[in-house]
């Protein structure tokens, strides 16, 4: 589950913005598959999307994150893009297929009353929309994990001549000497913050430096 984080407000063009009504039979297909939602969704994995889209709204966003229940967020959420206009029903399903969910939008899209309404909404979304989409998704996936680490990141570098080298402090609070300490800190701290993402290139550069054990061991000798 990636952490949610309000997007700028320039990002959300006016014209992401749709007057028009959700027709009844979208309605009634999110309605009718409210159990399978509650049940295999995490709202919090497609808030960034529909926010990005102007789908959801950052105040709607934070009084879905307000509720403590994964039922609850997800009730909340099927309301408000109800509410959202014609074209939150497609979005909905365009963010079920980027966050691999796209069993949930089957099911969602087994409840509208024709096979040909089902595959006009399967059909919305060319290859290159796809392509488009996923692309604009990771680099906000980027801009959240950047914007997190440097929010909880609590690294902290004090110098007082050339031979006091340089403390850090880590996520649990432990204080660490020298730069391969430093590097070792921040490296983790990136790593807890997204779980999966480390530069390949920084890592294939500071591989062949000490650990921060190996330090430790050193100074011990």
């Amino acid at each position: 589950m990636m952490p949610y984080c309000s997007l700028p407000d320039y990002i959300i063009s006016s014209d992401m913005r749709d007057v028009t009504d959700m027709n009844e039979e979208h309605k009634n297909a999110l309605i009718a598959s409210l159990h399978d939602i509650c049940q295999d969704l995490d709202a919090e994995d497609v808030l960034p999307y529909l926010r990005s889209k102007g789908t959801i709204k950052e105040g709607q966003a934070q009084d879905i994150l307000k509720k403590t229940r994964k039922s609850t967020q997800n009730m909340q959420l099927v309301d408000f893009v109800k509410g959202a206009g014609s074209s939150a029903f497609q979005e909905f399903i365009n963010v079920l297929h980027i966050c691999n969910v796209k069993h949930l939008a089957a099911k969602i899209l087994a409840h509208l009353p024709s096979s040909s309404t089902q595959q006009e909404i399967s059909s919305e979304m060319s290859t290159g929309d796809i392509l488009d989409t996923l692309v604009g998704f990771n680099n906000y996936q980027s801009y959240s994990v950047n914007s997190s680490v440097q929010a909880t990141s609590s690294a902290e570098t004090t110098s007082n001549d050339s031979n006091s080298g340089v403390q850090c402090r880590d996520l649990l609070g432990r204080i660490h000497s020298n730069h391969a300490a430093q590097r070792d800190i921040i490296i983790n701290n990136y790593n807890g913050a997204d779980g999966q993402h480390q530069s390949s290139s920084t890592s294939s550069s500071w591989s062949s430096q000490p650990t921060t054990e190996g330090w430790l061991q050193k100074l011990k000798r």
